[in-house]
């Protein structure tokens, strides 16, 4: 049996599906860990101010690469009449 292209594409699109799948639960991850560290920075600020900066500090770039990985959402194509 020979593989067609619309056999290509239907694996092509499965496999995109599994892996934007993977990325949303890494994702996921991430924000659990952000949550964590934030509140460990909370209770590290008193006593432990420097430390509670470097959590902090890596909240932050964790935060940003979530939000360069936020998974493309297609806009809504305009209506015609």
């Amino acid at each position: 049996m020979t593989e067609t292209e619309t056999d290509r594409t239907i694996r092509g699109d499965q496999s995109t599906a599994s892996l934007l799948q993977h990325i949303e639960e890494l994702r996921g991850a991430l924000g659990h860990a952000v949550r964590l560290l934030s509140h460990s920075a909370g209770r590290e600020a008193a006593d432990h101010p420097d430390h509670a900066e470097r959590l902090m500090t890596t909240v932050e770039h964790m935060t940003d690469l979530l939000a360069r990985t936020a998974p493309h959402r297609p806009q809504p194509r305009p209506r015609t009449s």
